[in-house]
């Protein structure tokens, strides 16, 4: 299986795991807790489910185009993770996690491109 569709698979398990278990994905990833609101886990689930499946079911410059789109939102969420850290609203370790994973995302969409 090529990198990018490693990336495809995981960002459609993590998109259907955020909506249907948001609590469990928030432990795994050390952020939020049981009395905050699910819906941030579910936008997120539903913008890596809909970069998933349009990767995986497209082809050329289409296929691209969604790509780029989710190099662009893995990068906002490593800016995301230093703003969580500096402001105390993210602890360092979910911080440096969150922050790795999407880095590692967006390696591995931009190397897809070329």
């Amino acid at each position: 299986m090529q990198p990018l569709q490693q990336l495809a698979f995981g960002r459609i398990l993590i998109g259907v795991l955020s909506w249907v278990a948001p609590s469990f994905v928030a432990k795994v990833f050390g952020i939020g807790g049981p009395t905050e609101s699910h819906m941030p886990s579910r936008l997120f689930g539903a913008r890596d489910l809909a970069l998933g499946v349009g990767t995986l079911t497209t082809t050329g410059e289409t296929q691209k185009q969604i790509v780029r789109l989710g190099v662009l939102c893995d990068a906002l969420d490593v800016g995301a993770a230093v703003v969580g850290k500096r402001e105390g609203s993210l602890p360092k370790a979910p911080a440096v996690a969150l922050g790795v994973i999407a880095a590692g995302a967006v390696a591995v969409g931009a190397s897809s491109l070329k």
